[in-house]
């Protein structure tokens, strides 16, 4: 449970990191984004995401040999 709990904090500071990066270049509202912003955003989603399954799977490869 502590990995889904770190990967929940991960990606809410990574969120919070980009958001204040684009707040200066983008409108705060981020319906009002600029799609490179979204293309930032989601882009450091699935490398977390990535991340967290590579981690578990050699995680349950471990547990199994």
């Amino acid at each position: 449970m502590t990995t889904v709990a770190s990967l929940f904090r991960n990606l809410v500071a990574i969120t919070a990191l980009v958001y204040a990066y684009f707040a200066f270049d983008v409108h705060p509202d981020p319906r009002r984004w600029h799609w490179g912003a979204w293309l930032v955003l989601a882009f450091w989603y699935v490398v977390l995401v990535s991340v967290y399954l590579g981690k578990s799977s050699k995680a349950q490869s471990d547990g199994q040999n």
